[in-house]
């Protein structure tokens, strides 16, 4: 067999995988290939989720082997998996659980650090609101130098410059790119079209409200820890701002048309305060401006990426990757945790939530809030972040498996009172095993010796039942 007709085999394998596995496992999807058909069209109905109806198995070629991995004598084939349209409910998260589980169990998996978990936000069929895309914008934007501490340095500050780069200290907005330099930029692609008006502008009185709570006096609220956890405050580190890049992505805006209008205080050596930048995501009056101020020249798609609500988000073809009406959270390590898999998909569906449920009042609280958070850790963390939004198990699995990464033994009373285990066997298993890769919610990678390419055939059927491979 040729390495295409076993790449090709391989993915035929994991397919019928995790098709066993749904049986009667399905999930709340958000619709069905004949609904699709039955209410396509080029620019409306469903066909925005034309590839979206059923777990879909494909190459990765995005994820590499790590440096250490270089002289291993076993080849590794990449594997991408893309889970249907999901709506967040219980059922729809066992389905996943299923899925993640009957891969552990039938394959031998490794996920390099590369892999990346990319989970899509979206309202069903429908486009995200306005004034609710607006909130998660201004949310996601103040809170992303804390959200960081959920992941691993590579994604934050190595690679992740390149895939996922931050939001708060190199996008549109970070540079100081105001609402309406946003607006006319929109207008231009569209040959002068204007994008028109989604919402009001946000009129906030930022004054009164400095002067009802002001922020060096927040600055001494350093709350107490009620609950028990694996790291203290400060010890999960968040982002390491990299001059460099900072120049990079100015150049890449000024590249395509002068900063003829910047917000107060925006600099060519520093990002924008939080407050400043939260008060130009409030003036946007329409989805694209929103999508504008979060976008990334030099790397394309962001941490928290809004591309697709951009200036042509409700015109442009729809049978087409980019016609999803998502926000897309593309920080996550990649890992076949189950827990860690769905505490991810959690806090991503939360954040939004809430962000979309928050007063402006609120809204600029915790945009104050973080603005301490990211001078002092040690105030105010990620972990915190989370328990206040009611995700403590959530927390645990992030802090577990920064913990396993470390090498950190979590101690048995932080087990008890979340009532899990510290530790997932399949991620201890030794190297030279296959891999199962997903994304959206989990990816991955399978290798074969060039031994097993010859007897793939009989090596599926004995993997299949459980025999030992070197029978």
């Amino acid at each position: 067999m040729s390495n295409r007709d076993i790449a090709e085999r391989i993915r035929e394998d994991v397919s019928d995988t995790i098709n066993e596995a749904l049986i009667g496992h399905i999930g709340d999807r958000v619709t069905t290939s004949a609904e699709v058909r039955a209410k396509g069209g080029d620019t409306g109905g469903l066909s925005h989720l034309y590839g979206y109806t059923r777990w879909v198995v494909k190459r990765d070629l995005t994820v590499t082997v790590d440096d250490n991995s270089q002289d291993d004598p076993i080849w590794w084939h990449d594997v991408e998996i893309t889970t249907p349209a999901l709506y967040a409910t219980e059922k729809s998260y066992d389905e996943v659980r299923t899925v993640i589980k009957a891969l552990i169990e039938r394959w031998w998996i490794w996920t390099p650090n590369s892999a990346a978990l990319h989970i899509h936000y979206g309202r069903g069929t429908d486009y995200i609101p306005f004034n609710h895309l607006r909130k998660i914008g201004a949310f996601l934007f103040c809170g992303d130098p804390i959200l960081s501490q959920m992941h691993t340095t590579n994604h934050r500050d190595e690679t992740g410059l390149t895939w996922s780069p931050s939001n708060r200290y190199y996008s549109n907005i970070a540079h100081g790119m105001s609402a309406g330099q946003a607006r006319r930029i929109c207008q231009s692609r569209q040959d002068g079209q204007d994008v028109g008006i989604e919402g009001e502008r946000v009129h906030f009185d930022v004054a009164a409200y400095r002067r009802e709570i002001p922020p060096e006096e927040r600055n001494l609220l350093k709350k107490g820890r009620v609950f028990p956890t694996v790291f203290e405050r400060g010890e999960l580190p968040g982002y390491v701002f990299n001059d460099h890049e900072y120049e990079v992505t100015l150049d890449a805006i000024l590249a395509t048309q002068p900063m003829e209008e910047r917000a107060k205080g925006a600099s060519n050596t520093q990002p924008i305060s939080i407050p400043m930048g939260v008060l130009e995501i409030l003036w946007c009056q329409s989805c694209p401006m929103v999508s504008m101020l979060h976008e990334n020249y030099a790397n394309g798609r962001a941490a928290y990426n809004f591309q697709l609500y951009g200036y042509d988000y409700k015109t442009r073809g729809a049978v087409f990757e980019g016609t999803k009406r998502t926000i897309e959270f593309r920080q996550p390590q990649g890992t076949i945790d189950p827990d860690e898999v769905l505490a991810h998909v959690k806090i991503s569906v939360t954040l939004a939530d809430f962000a979309s449920r928050m007063s402006y009042n609120e809204l600029y609280k915790w945009a104050i809030d973080m603005t301490s958070a990211e001078k002092t850790p040690e105030w105010y963390d990620v972990i915190d972040v989370l328990f206040d939004l009611g995700l403590a198990r959530e927390a645990y699995f992030i802090e577990r498996y920064h913990a396993r990464d470390q090498g950190i033994v979590i101690p048995e009373e932080v087990e008890r009172y979340y009532g899990v285990a510290a530790n997932f066997a399949p991620l201890a298993a030794p190297r030279g095993r296959r891999l199962a890769s997903m994304r959206s919610f989990v990816r991955n990678f399978f290798r074969l010796t060039r031994d097993e390419q010859r007897h793939i055939p009989d090596l599926m059927d004995r993997l299949a039942h459980g025999l030992p491979e070197n029978e």
